[in-house]
This record gives structure tokens, sequence and C-alpha cells, in this order.
């Protein structure tokens, strides 16, 4: 008899002839949990790798949202002689119906008030700290603080309940800004890209245009 293989799946499979018997050639199942354990060892070693990964893209993403945001709030400012925008913080708290939020008042700016640049990335309705602005000195145009406080998202991601996942400084609201380089405009409603209170989690959009950690 002449001898032949077969492949199957990813399994050679030898029949010899030997004596009157044929032999089979096979992995054994010891063998096959080897080899699905060694592939699960290394997934784990990836998987912190790609999601590092992917949460460094989201933030550079949001960057590049509060830079389009900061060159449309550059351009009001530009139209009503240096002044800011009078808008709510938040939407769900604001008691005046009359204020409107920050991007009601961008929407021609910006393309429509449910522009997806109002969204990061990473807002994906995870319920934790939401960041409010505080300034320790009425007459000063530098924020140098910011306070916490805590609120749920019900689920659904900060773009959905609030129509954006950005905070505008509304100390700023209605006041005509004079230094441009310490002022705070924005920021991520929420420490979007890690631990609450570390440097790193939340973007920050300065008036310069410049968008940083805070430092």
């Amino acid at each position: 008899m002449i001898p032949f293989t077969r492949f199957m799946i990813t399994k050679r499979w030898n029949f010899k002839k030997k004596g009157d018997k044929m032999k089979r050639d096979c992995f054994t199942l010891m063998e096959l949990l080897i080899v699905i354990g060694i592939i699960a060892i290394l997934a784990g070693l990836l998987m912190p790798a790609l999601n590092k990964a992917r949460g460094q893209a989201n933030k550079i993403a949001c960057r590049s949202n509060l830079r389009q945001i900061g060159l449309a709030i550059q351009n009001y400012t530009d139209d009503f002689k240096g002044v800011f925008p009078r808008v709510a913080v938040m939407k769900s708290i604001e008691t005046d119906p009359e204020i409107p939020a920050i991007q009601e008042v961008l929407a021609q700016q910006i393309g429509g008030e449910n522009s997806k640049v109002f969204r990061c990335p990473s807002d994906r309705g995870i319920s934790g700290i939401v960041g409010v602005f505080t300034d320790e000195e009425e007459d000063s145009d530098e924020v140098t603080s910011t306070n916490f406080n805590y609120a749920g998202s019900n689920g659904k991601s900060d773009f959905e309940n609030e129509g954006s996942s950005y905070e505008f400084n509304t100390w700023l609201a209605g006041r005509r800004m004079t230094n441009r380089s310490r002022s705070m405009l924005m920021h991520d409603l929420r420490p979007y890209h890690g631990p609450a209170g570390k440097i790193g989690s939340c973007n920050y959009l300065f008036a310069d245009g410049r968008v940083d950690d805070w430092k």
C-alpha cells in the first residue's frame, strides 16, 4: 500500500502500514491544553499594552477636540471684543433656561451643537467625579485650583446627558480676558484618562490655545 498524508485543520495525519495495523500521529489532549495555556498567557501580557495604547490615542483625540473648541471660542471673543460667552456649567443643573450651554453658543463656529467635537472618545458613561472650576481670588483672571464633586451618569455618556464631554470655566463667562497664558477655558467633565486627582487624568484647554495637563 502506498503511504499518504492528509491535513485536517491544523493537524497532520500520517497513515503508515505497520504489520496489519495503521498508525496515526496527532496532538494529545495534554499538548492541546499546553498550547491553549501559552496563548492565554501571551494574550494576558499583551492586553495591558493594547489598552494603554488605545487610551493614549483617545487622549490625543480628546486634545484635538479641545483645540478645535479653543479656536471657536477665540473666534467668538474676537467678534465680541474679547468678552467670553455667558453659558451654563452643565445643562442638567442650570436653573435658568435662558442661559445656553457652550455647545449651543459655538454651534455656528463648530458645526452644530451636537458636533462630535464635543465628545471625548473616552467618555463612555462611567459614573465618577465631575470637575468643577474654582478661583480663590475674585479679581484674578487666573484659575488657580480645581475642586471635584461626585455625580452619576445613569449609564449614559456625559455627551448624551449634557451634550458635551467638556466643561467651560463659567467663572470667565461674560468677562474680558487679560491673561491668555494661564487662564483655563475648558476641561474634561470627568477624569476620563486616569484615576481622579492624578496628573494626566484630564485634559485642560487654556486661553492661549494650548491643551495640557493640570500642573
